[in-house]
């Protein structure tokens, strides 16, 4: 039998361990203080060219491990990062990089967290946009599971900025992204599935999966960015069974500013997001398997069939199926990726 993942332990890229103590000083104990934190300690590429960063250090972009986020952090402000920073202080990187330093420090608190690769549907109405946010394990009202820290506020209580510009990148394709700040616009389009309402053994209340959005805490986007509503955000998987239903116009769901539209983008997060339930949270441009024959239009009935395992073991929130399907040659992440 397949041993259950523990969300509340490090992966390969949110382990802290060799981060220096003083790094971690004064961190909240609580989910949304901690998600609250994270917001201030990145930065948007665009943004960050805007608060004069120099050039040299948009490298950070392609930081696959929340250690050396946190390295990269000290470097330019050796304080705590329970401390204010400038703007210009803040490590740089996508929402990736906001979902992944989120989920890090959920996991050194001992509170089971996930990163989640979609789409966002509040950035502009009618479209579901590339994007990463976390969600993590509530405990039912008044019961502390053992080992674990009293979650604090749960109920419902940075405004999002644009995406890296296509230089800042690596080669091929370019990375996820939604536009800037003041073409943004809130919606609620698309279907999806809810975290709220599920357990580790399905179908139970008792343990739900809250989904948070620490990059756009604070703004007016959403309700709630800490309780995201059913729809707001759908992961890769939700948005494949949309699609394959007939609910959901891939067209629609994509890479604002490219032209990464369609079922191509659907496929690459869902099995992105596979990967996050595996603990393995890669860049949104790191591709593997048949990826990229899925972006030329060179895949056909047989990847789509996979795909839609794929779908159904995210969305059945057992982690013994995710194991034993990520262990698919097409769907593992290359030790390549692994070793960055």
């Amino acid at each position: 039998m397949t041993a259950a993942i523990d969300y509340s332990s490090p992966g390969v890229f949110t382990d802290l361990s060799g981060v220096p103590l003083l790094a971690l000083e004064g961190l909240p104990s609580d989910p949304v203080g901690l998600c609250e934190l994270v917001r201030h300690l990145v930065i948007q590429p665009a943004d960050a060219r805007a608060a004069g960063v120099p050039e040299g250090r948009f490298a950070e972009n392609q930081l696959h491990r929340a250690a050396d986020m946190v390295t990269a952090l000290m470097a330019v402000d050796p304080a705590p990062l329970s401390s204010p920073r400038a703007p210009e202080h803040r490590v740089i990187g996508s929402c990736r990089h906001f979902a992944v330093l989120a989920c890090a420090l959920l996991r050194h608190r001992g509170i089971a967290a996930r990163t989640r690769c979609g789409f966002g549907t509040y950035f502009q109405v009618g479209k579901g946009l590339d994007h990463w946010i976390i969600d993590y394990q509530q405990p039912e009202p008044g019961r502390l599971e053992p080992g674990r820290l009293e979650p604090g506020r749960l109920e419902p209580g940075r405004p999002e900025s644009g995406r890296p510009e296509q230089d800042s990148l690596e080669p091929g394709r370019p990375e996820s992204g939604h536009l800037e700040q003041d073409s943004l616009e809130p919606g609620r389009s698309a279907p999806g599935r809810s975290a709220s309402g599920r357990s580790e053994q399905g179908g139970s209340d008792r343990r739900r999966w809250v989904r948070v959005d620490a990059e756009i805490m604070g703004s007016s986007l959403v309700e709630d960015a800490t309780d995201l509503k059913p729809g707001e955000f759908v992961t890769g998987g939700e948005a494949w069974v949309a699609y394959r239903s007939g609910g959901l116009d891939a067209s629609q769901y994509g890479v604002p500013g490219t032209e990464n539209w369609g079922p191509a983008e659907i496929r690459g997060n869902a099995v992105r997001d596979l990967a996050c339930l595996n603990k393995l949270e890669t860049l949104p441009w790191d591709e593997w398997g048949r990826m990229q024959a899925s972006y030329r239009g060179e895949t056909g009935a047989d990847y789509d069939g996979l795909l839609d395992a794929v779908a159904e073991a995210c969305a059945a929130d057992d982690p013994a199926a995710a194991v034993g399907l990520y262990a698919t040659a097409d769907l593992r992440v290359p030790l390549e990726l692994v070793g960055r």
